[in-house]
């Protein structure tokens, strides 16, 4: 049996998170989250290079989460999110209404 063959993505989705991310935040006038941009950053150093789990436990506030998750939902939602853990942003009711877009829009959360 031969060497293994890399299999080519041309889902770029994830590459495409934080350009679109950094826009978010400066239209918003909201400082970037560091976790967020870590994570992307490790998932496209990945194979495949998406992110299926997110973990926050800064506080990021409604307008933080807002920014996140509007790009997330960003060309019909990010498709490869499946576990979404949170704690201590303080997003509020405001940033709860983005959340649940995201989850509208994507439909792949499996565990919130």
């Amino acid at each position: 049996m031969g060497p293994k063959k890399k299999v080519q993505d041309d889902d770029d989705s994830t590459e495409k998170l934080l350009r679109i991310y950094r826009k978010k935040c400066e239209d918003l006038g909201v400082a970037p989250s560091k976790l967020f941009r870590e994570k992307v950053e490790q998932a496209l150093e990945g194979d495949p290079p998406h992110i299926k789990k997110m973990m926050f436990w800064d506080e990021i506030g409604p307008v933080g989460t807002q920014a996140m998750f509007e790009t997330f939902c960003e060309q019909g939602g990010y498709k490869h999110l499946e576990v979404l853990i949170m704690s201590n942003l303080k997003t509020y009711d405001e940033g709860v209404k983005y959340i649940c877009k995201y989850m509208e829009t994507a439909k792949t959360l499996k565990e919130l």
